[in-house]
């Protein structure tokens, strides 16, 4: 009896790990083969409208899904970004917006080059010039892609500097009220100390070091034209 359900529990243990791996292949699988059908639909309908080969037809279906794929991963990776706690104030802001119209842009296009040349056939007149609008989004994603990348090494940079700005001086309190919230506000201020060091700045303002040395140069440089 006891070998018996050590069976049965053997068999039931393969069907579960049987059952994860087919779960984890459709996680896996299915999101990518979701654009399948939008993509045949466009290349059907733009062959069919526009009276073009199916080869060329088939890259712009690909094209506009695989665009519309691109767009909405830099948007969701913008958005985390924005939403992400580590994120301090001097931290640049991801331009979410704009990557959600070109979502927006990718959904029209993609009804104009299916539904509305069914429905509206007259529209197949002006219906190309979607494919200069599909060029546009391509460029434009591809340059928020490209700038998001920067704006995360830029930012990695910014913590690190700050990081060790807090290890090299560990007797700094930077937990006290700022005297100044922004550059604007350091050089305006009238009752700044003549003598002031990188580290005061750093203490006063909770910026890095080298920020730090920028705003210090600016003063420098006012005091000169002035």
């Amino acid at each position: 009896m006891g070998e018996l359900d050590s069976v049965e529990r053997g068999i039931i243990s393969f069907f579960d790990r049987l059952e994860h791996i087919m779960i984890v292949l459709a996680t896996r699988i299915g999101p990518w083969a979701a654009p399948v059908a939008p993509a045949y639909l466009v290349a059907r309908s733009v062959a069919w409208h526009f009276n073009i080969p199916y080869s060329v037809a088939w890259t712009i279906g690909i094209t506009l899904e695989m665009l519309g794929l691109a767009a909405m991963y830099v948007t969701i990776e913008m958005s985390d970004y924005n939403s992400d706690p580590a994120r301090v104030k001097s931290d640049p802001f991801a331009p979410v917006g704009r990557g959600k119209t070109m979502i927006a842009i990718y959904f029209i296009t993609g009804l104009l080059l299916t539904v509305i040349l069914e429905v509206i056939p007259k529209s197949v007149i002006y219906a190309p010039a979607a494919l200069f609008v599909l060029a546009f989004v391509t460029y434009q994603v591809i340059s928020l892609i490209s700038s998001h990348a920067r704006r995360v090494q830029e930012v990695a940079r910014a913590r690190e500097e700050r990081k060790r700005t807090h290890k090299d001086n560990p007797d700094i309190d930077r937990t006290h009220v700022r005297r100044w919230s922004d550059k604007h506000a350091f050089l305006s201020d009238t009752d700044r100390p003549p003598d002031l060091t990188v580290m005061d700045i750093v203490a006063e303002a909770g910026i890095s070091d080298r920020t730090a040395r920028r705003w210090l140069s600016a003063v420098k440089q006012n005091g000169r034209n002035g």
